[in-house]
């Protein structure tokens, strides 16, 4: 798995002769292994000086994502095996010196300085004709011509040229001048050297590794590359390299070298990752998993994933684990398999729907390796659309509308499990947010209700993972039936559509099965339809018998969430379960982690004999998945388990 982290690092001042701006573009990248061991490198494109620029290196994969590959899948293995990359060994560095002009040559009375050089070569040759003690290196990144250069070595004084230990990308590399001028002062090659067959190279360890140079540097990156390349630097003691450019930026907040591998330890666990995807065609399957859960999930899940992989196809599709909350002790999750077009294809329909173009931000706060994250990069790809990342605890402990306004984020996905958050910090939305898309489970009329008085734009959603998000709305939330998205089409519960999934992976009593799904899926949940609206009664396994009364548990759990809500108590602290019962066949039991007995007497006040809640039980911990579903199966296993009922 892999995921990164983009990033902007500010100059203090103007990095080189064809480098303007003074915003540094690029991305950590980071491997995640089985055991949930990772690595990270770094990839810092420099399209002034002929790189691609991040986008392009991302999805093209270029040689600086294969190198960051090959870096973090080294610091991996040293996490791993907690070995420490960077020694105690001492890296002799040059002075670098950006701004010649404004620099103070006094303060240097020895040493190595390295000057990045430019067109004005009259002053410049002036100022080095006054140096005496230093070695000279100088950096042009090929700003001149050949006939310009060789005017510069014309003003340089004879005993100052014996100075210049070394001239970097001087101009454009022409075998022959090169050959020519050596001579009299040694040429280098700095920058994208693979295809010149030249002696003298200057390597830049992090961008890519040469078995002969005259010395080692940073490419002014991230100062995780400028980790990697130092951990490789320090097998050369005896050469003065080039890794002091870290305080070239604003303080980045990557200082302290905590941990193994390369370090950072602590800073890299607070700062918010996206999953690398790769959209192009033919492209690898993408296992879309929760880096979090416990290595023996995991292995089920990779497990799963390669018996597809040699089964049915390794190429084109999502394999992405169902968000459901139940599940049998005997059966695994469940993988659904969605071809990459049929994600592109639900993406499509959104931004038709919605008519989302490049210029609407995202902000993303749900997990990407559910169909709801997911959803929110396809849309983005698609409309080439920024998305900013942000953790939703950080978020509401922080000001979450400063965050939307900052960075003009129009579109936003979130569960009613955030909407309650919004709503209990009386949070109000921020005028530039456009749609706030609810889904992932049913939102209650009375929490949609306070959303909406604070200002949020509520868009309620219907989907699947079987559908590849949405494939029904409602923008009012007094209406009870939502309207099916162009391109979908139901039947007797039957959905049809182009973003369907083709494949389920199960595990089932140590035996894997593969199911090949037709041109529809039958949805779990009861519905009335009405041409092209549908009305939402629950799922088919959410009705109970009791005293053969029929009682529909999503209804009931709605009427608790409003009066909790009416109670100012915390949602999450409770959950409504039926457990079987000798004479009723079922009753309803309040599991809670804090409980109010005032709860279940204002719950019973309004509910018909049958629909009372009998009694409560104490649990320190109510398990829900990454989207806050209750996994109701798991709850009432661990109960039974217990003899909490």
């Amino acid at each position: 798995m892999i995921f990164i982290h983009r990033y902007e690092l500010i100059r203090k001042q103007p990095a080189n002769s064809k480098t303007e701006s003074l915003i540094q573009v690029g991305c950590l990248l980071k491997v995640i292994g089985l055991e949930n061991n990772f690595g990270v490198a770094d990839i810092c494109p420099w399209p002034s000086l002929g790189d691609l620029n991040l986008d392009q290196e991302l999805s093209q994969k270029g040689p600086l994502f294969q190198r960051a590959i090959e870096l973090a899948n080294k610091d991996l293995q040293a996490r791993k095996n907690k070995v420490h990359l960077l020694s105690n060994v001492e890296i002799k560095n040059h002075i670098l010196i950006s701004d010649y002009k404004k620099f103070d040559f006094k303060s240097v009375v020895n040493g190595v300085v390295k000057i990045k050089a430019d067109q004005n070569i009259s002053e410049l040759a002036g100022i080095l004709n006054q140096l005496t003690r230093v070695k000279i290196r100088l950096d042009f990144n090929f700003c001149l011509t050949e006939n310009e250069f060789r005017k510069f070595l014309d003003l340089i004084n004879p005993e100052t040229l014996n100075n210049i230990d070394v001239v970097e990308d001087a101009f454009e590399f022409n075998e022959k001048s090169w050959t020519e001028l050596n001579q009299k002062v040694t040429l280098a090659l700095d920058w994208n050297f693979k295809n010149h067959q030249w002696p003298n190279l200057i390597c830049k360890p992090a961008r890519q590794m040469t078995d002969s140079f005259l010395y080692m540097t940073s490419s002014m990156d991230h100062p995780v590359g400028v980790a990697h390349g130092m951990a490789i630097a320090q097998n050369y003691p005896d050469l003065v390299h080039g890794f002091n450019t870290n305080d070239l930026y604003e303080d980045s907040g990557f200082k302290t070298t905590d941990g193994y591998g390369i370090g950072f330890e602590k800073k890299l666990s607070e700062i918010v990752w996206e999953p690398w995807i790769d959209w192009s065609e033919n492209s690898e399957n993408h296992l879309m998993i929760n880096p979090k859960i416990p290595i023996g999930e995991k292995t089920i899940l990779f497990e799963l994933a390669e018996k597809f992989n040699q089964s049915v196809s390794d190429k084109n599709y999502f394999l992405i684990p169902s968000s459901g909350s139940s599940k049998s002790a005997d059966e695994s999750v469940r993988i659904m398999a969605l071809k990459k077009s049929a994600v592109l294809n639900s993406a499509k329909r959104v931004n038709d729907q919605f008519h989302f173009a490049k210029e609407m931000n995202w902000g993303c706060v749900l997990p990407t390796f559910h169909v709801g994250g997911l959803g929110i990069l396809a849309r983005a790809n698609l409309a080439k659309s920024k998305v900013f990342f942000g953790d939703w605890k950080a978020l509401l402990s922080g000001d979450i509308s400063e965050w939307i306004v900052k960075n003009k984020i129009q579109m936003i996905s979130l569960v009613p499990a955030q909407i309650y958050d919004l709503v209990q910090k009386n949070i109000k939305s921020p005028q530039i947010l456009k749609t706030v898309f609810v889904g992932g489970s049913e939102l209650s009329q009375a929490l949609a209700e306070k959303a909406v008085s604070l200002g949020w734009p509520i868009v309620q959603t219907y989907g699947m993972t079987e559908t590849a998000s949405m494939i029904a709305f409602k923008s009012n939330i007094q209406n009870d039936f939502f309207e099916l998205m162009n391109g979908v089409e139901v039947l007797d519960s039957n959905v049809s559509c182009n973003s369907l999934a083709s494949y389920s992976v199960q595990k089932i009593k140590n035996e894997i099965f593969i199911q090949n799904f037709s041109d529809f899926f039958k949805m779990s949940d009861q519905v009335e339809i009405k041409g092209r609206q549908l009305k939402f009664f629950g799922r088919s396994d959410d009705r109970i018998q009791i005293n053969s009364e029929t009682v529909s548990m999503s209804e009931l759990r709605s009427q608790l969430e409003a009066i909790v809500l009416q109670m100012n108590l915390k949602i999450s602290d409770f959950a409504l379960v039926a457990i079987p019962d000798e004479r009723s066949e079922n009753k309803l039991i309040l599991v809670c982690e804090n409980y109010d007995s005032a709860l279940i007497d204002q719950f019973n006040l309004h509910q018909r004999p049958y629909e009372k809640i009998s009694g409560y039980t104490l649990v320190k911990k109510i398990p829900r998945t990454d989207l806050g579903k209750v996994k109701y199966q798991e709850l009432l296993d661990y109960l039974k388990l217990n003899s909490l009922y």
